[in-house]
């Protein structure tokens, strides 16, 4: 049977658009073999990595296939990137092996914001307010030591620890965090009473009350002002 002219033109299109999408699914699975090669054959000789005395551990994490992977494309990057660029790209990639080998102690190593973002992380990773302390920029170390010393006051239920923070708004948002978390009968404990936050802290838990339960009658029992127009703000309408 002869096929007519449009039928062979159809035939040799729908030739050619097979043998592309066979050639794309080819090469996307030899680049991914490749990657995994790359991965699988040289995870403890990997010549990238930039730490120094990698410990077994440390070389084990880094070599993990997830990481791994990363790290061999960041190099990548880093080897083709322009001057400007490139110092940048070698600190960053330094970092994120610090990450990888959740080693604080190597967080001195690094150069310029890289080092207090790796004791910032940390930091808050295992809320050691003494891992703030290393962090030189005073905003990104004030801030570190509210998280850390909030996070801990919080979990541990000890509004004792926000006397830790120096810096007034600091503290105040470390204790409204606790109170937050209380019932009412928080508000007579010693530390309310000593530091006459009696008032405050009646005003947080009764207009978070008043929201969990949409209750606009609740609004009238909050004694500062800025909390009362708040409530009546959400559930009057």
């Amino acid at each position: 049977m002869m096929m007519n002219k449009q039928q062979i033109i159809i035939f040799c299109i729908v030739g050619v658009v097979v043998i592309a999408l066979v050639s794309v699914f080819f090469l996307s699975t030899h680049d991914f073999q490749s990657d995994q090669s790359v991965s699988e054959n040289e995870p403890f000789t990997a010549q990238f990595w930039t730490l120094p005395h990698l410990n077994e551990t440390e070389v084990h994490s880094l070599s993990e296939i997830k990481n791994y992977s990363w790290l061999y494309h960041k190099n990548k990057t880093c080897q083709s990137a322009n001057d400007a660029y490139q110092d940048y790209c070698w600190s960053e990639m330094k970092y994120q092996q610090t990450l990888i080998t959740d080693n604080a102690g190597r967080c001195a190593d690094l150069t310029g914001d890289f080092n207090d973002r790796c004791f910032e992380v940390f930091a808050g990773k295992r809320n050691d307010r003494d891992l703030c302390y290393n962090i030189n920029d005073l905003t990104t170390k004030n801030n570190c030591l509210r998280r850390v010393i909030t996070k801990v006051a919080v979990q541990e239920n000890d509004i004792n620890h926000c006397d830790q923070l120096v810096e007034p708004t600091d503290k105040e948002v470390c204790v409204d965090s606790l109170i937050h978390e209380q019932t009412i009968d928080f508000c007579q404990s010693d530390y309310i009473t000593t530091n006459e936050l009696i008032e405050r802290c009646q005003s947080i838990i009764i207009f978070n009350q008043a929201m969990l339960n949409n209750d606009l009658s609740m609004c009238n029992q909050i004694p500062l002002k800025e909390y009362w127009k708040g409530c009546f703000d959400e559930l009057g309408g």
